[in-house]
């Protein structure tokens, strides 16, 4: 989080904060990809960003909750960035760190640069799936 903050304030660029939800199978279908604001999704997001925020005030930020995959997510809205943060989780792996199935996927497919950053223990509380 804290290194996309950073990127943004250098760059003097906006900050577009993505969340990815996947709709249940059960729910029906809306029509809209737009997540509703008062949904609670994007609560876990809010909490994640207010201290980085408050240290960064000049950094314009634009937080969005889309329904979908995130590999599915962050790869089409690569199209429109300059540089696409990718939060990833550590994963320890026999011969030594692996990514995961989404950092696989925008590192292979992203329309821009991408920058792999491992969370620090703590900094993103998981958002139930």
């Amino acid at each position: 989080m804290w290194f996309a903050f950073r990127e943004a304030a250098v760059r003097d660029a906006e900050l577009d904060v993505v969340l990815a939800v996947r709709r249940p199978a059960h729910a029906p279908l809306s029509g809209d990809p737009g997540v509703r604001a008062g949904d609670g999704r994007s609560e876990p997001l809010d909490r994640a960003l207010e201290a980085a925020a408050t240290a960064h005030p000049r950094v314009r930020l634009r937080r969005r909750t889309v329904e979908g995959t995130a590999a599915k997510v962050l790869t089409e809205r690569s199209a429109g960035a300059d540089l696409l943060v990718l939060g990833a989780r550590r994963r320890d792996a026999l011969a030594g760190r692996e990514l995961g199935r989404v950092a696989h996927r925008v590192l292979h497919h992203a329309a821009c640069p991408v920058a792999v950053v491992p969370h620090r223990h703590g900094e993103f509380p998981q958002v139930e799936r």
